[in-house]
């Protein structure tokens, strides 16, 4: 009988456990974000009416537990409408709360409120950001992190297999830091927009770097301008006879902008762009962001954890923290193969998950992003702090504020192509449809099309949404329908002489398969296997990503593939995470899983 009672009580016990595991698994995190229109100047320069998250700026961190459900509730107390789009989570089986608007939901209008909700189903570095004209540029955004499971294999003993430093791994990623770069303008976006469409120049200039929404102008004496000029741009002011302006840093003048675009329908007027934009600079004090850390002390082993965050509007670069070597463990959400560096080149949209080993005397070292971007020379700097009583920022850099290498040596950088997933996905051999996909500018240095076709900007008004009203099967220059879980390849061209595209698809990732400069007139992969060098093309263990860039372009095209499987039905953008490149029309929409629609909630359809 007593054998039994126990018996018993050992199964009621182990269902309860079990219970409660499950209802950990199935909790429900609630968030609300207030979004207002308010002055600000975070860089300390001119004050300019920004977006503000519950009187944050960046806005608040969405910390989550990979499996929990999550809701974000809106609230616009803005005077235009807004949407957010939760970067990188690939909402299975919730299109409806990918925060496009004209593509999954209505506008949340002004003094009106929204629910977003979705189920954690990945871990690991996200961001939310508008994805409303061009709000991201005023500030609204904020990072994400998604705790994993107990199910998920780290790849932590690739670093080492000490367990001392394994311990303060653990630690370290469990106590990681958030840190969004950002590139800052000193007037918002409709003001951004107008400058272009008076002038027919993008405005690829903008006053500083901020790190987790804090930085300062810094303005370049002439001295370091021609110590600095990269030789790709002395090569692009020479026909011009031009030099650097003194904005920010130095940027390409309008008039050589103005003259670099290809088929240009629109003439330029650059006499047209204000002063302010390109020619004046004025250094501000502005504010640092500092991240506390312990260093080594009686020989323990101490690391950190960042998560490094490119919300970017317009620049790429190079991210270096000055004497300290990193370990890179993720990107996009994943965790990769680890792999040693000084430096690694991030771009709009990208996450990298970091370790750093605090074994360094206790001082203050910068943290540091030097922009390779062709149009600007701008860096910017952060510090990671042991202690010291002074922030006197000399530590020894890595990588000049040109995003050239520092020492004497080469600096180990991260090849992206290099980040295969620690856990293999399994990867599909058999393509059921392949596209190609042309990037070009279309009339103007500030337009951008795909295949010829630029997407409409007042695409967030499409009444109803595409969600609701679905074109199953169409296939035009901007519209890509697929049915569920066929696997398709997409190869991207991009014209000569043009910056790197950044391109991120919603939804589900993708693996990055590769990118090149040599002529590319293939119609496929496999005949592309065939033409070009070995190894060109990664069909064993490619890099799982939802961004990916395409290398800048000399004097003839360069290339990328990607290949995805088509697992989560619904409308999903494709577009150039550089906002002006977004604004000017280089999207697509792509209706993956046409015969497995899904059903939008009323509650989504009723709303207006």
């Amino acid at each position: 009988m007593v054998r039994q009672y126990f018996l018993v009580t050992c199964i009621l016990l182990l269902s309860a456990i079990g219970l409660a595991q499950d209802l950990g698994r199935r909790r429900t995190k609630r968030f609300t974000l207030e979004l207002t229109w308010e002055k600000g100047n975070p860089d300390g320069g001119p004050e300019r009416n920004m977006i503000f998250m519950n009187g944050e700026f960046p806005g608040p961190t969405l910390d989550i537990t990979q499996g929990d459900d999550v809701e974000v509730v809106v609230k616009n107390k803005m005077p235009f409408n807004t949407g957010i789009h939760f970067h990188g989570i690939e909402q299975l089986g919730t299109p409806w709360s990918d925060g496009v608007p004209g593509v999954t939901q209505r506008p949340i209008r002004a003094g009106k409120e929204f629910k977003y909700k979705w189920k954690a189903t990945q871990y690991g570095s996200y961001f939310y950001h508008s994805h409303t004209q061009d709000q991201i540029e005023d500030g609204m955004y904020g990072a994400i992190v998604i705790r994993p499971d107990n199910t998920v294999t780290k790849p932590f003993s690739k670093i080492t297999t000490d367990r001392a430093a394994l311990k303060a791994i653990e630690t370290a990623e469990k106590n990681v830091v958030p840190l969004l770069l950002s590139d800052w303008r000193h007037v918002d976006s409709f003001e951004t927009w107008k400058i272009q469409t008076d002038t027919n120049i993008e405005t690829a200039c903008v006053g500083s770097i901020l790190f987790n929404g804090k930085g300062s102008v810094d303005c370049w004496e002439q001295d370091k301008i021609n110590a600095l000029t990269r030789p790709e741009q002395l090569a692009i002011l020479e026909p011009e006879n031009a030099t650097m302006t003194a904005r920010g840093e130095v940027c390409l003048p309008p008039i050589v902008l103005a003259g670099i675009v290809v088929n240009a329908t629109l003439p330029p007027y650059p006499e047209k762009m204000p002063p302010a934009i390109f020619e004046v600079c004025e250094s501000t004090s502005g504010s640092k962001e500092v991240i506390k850390a312990t260093g080594k002390a009686n020989g323990a082993k101490s690391w950190i954890a960042i998560d490094v965050i490119g919300a970017f509007g317009l620049h790429t670069g190079l991210f270096s923290i000055d004497e300290h070597p990193m370990w890179v463990y993720a990107a996009d959400g994943l965790y990769i193969e680890p792999t040693r560096v000084e430096a690694f080149e991030i771009t709009n949209g990208d996450r990298y998950s970091i370790l750093v080993e605090l074994d360094k005397p206790i001082d203050d070292y910068n943290i540091r992003f030097s922009s390779n971007t062709g149009a600007q020379l701008i860096s910017g700097n952060a510090i990671l702090s042991y202690g010291a009583d002074n922030t006197d920022d000399i530590s020894e850099p890595f990588i000049l504020d040109n995003s050239l290498d520092a020492t004497a040596t080469a600096v180990t950088r991260l090849n992206v192509l290099d980040t295969a997933p620690f856990s293999p996905v399994p990867f599909p051999t058999t393509v059921d449809a392949t596209f190609k996909l042309y990037m070009t500018t279309m009339g103007a240095i500030y337009l951008w099309a795909v295949n010829g076709t630029r997407y409409p900007r007042n695409r967030d008004e499409r009444e109803p949404p595409i969600l609701f009203d679905p074109q199953p099967y169409l296939q035009d220059n901007i519209t890509i329908s697929t049915t569920k879980d066929s696997v398709v390849d997409l190869i991207f061209i991009s014209e000569a002489g043009r910056p790197p595209h950044p391109m991120h698809k919603h939804g589900n990732k993708v693996w990055f398969l590769g990118r090149g400069m040599e002529d590319f007139p293939y119609d496929t992969v496999d005949e592309a296997v065939a033409g070009l060098p070995p190894g060109s093309l990664n069909l064993v263990n490619p890099p799982r990503r939802d961004g990916f860039g395409s290398l800048p372009s000399g004097p003839t095209p360069v290339w990328m593939v990607v290949r995805y499987q088509a697992t989560d039905p619904g409308p999903w953008l494709l577009h150039c995470h550089i906002q002006s490149h977004l604004a000017g029309g280089m999207s697509m929409l792509i209706q993956d899983g046409v015969d497995a629609w899904p059903t939008v909630p009323k509650e989504y359809l009723d709303y207006h």
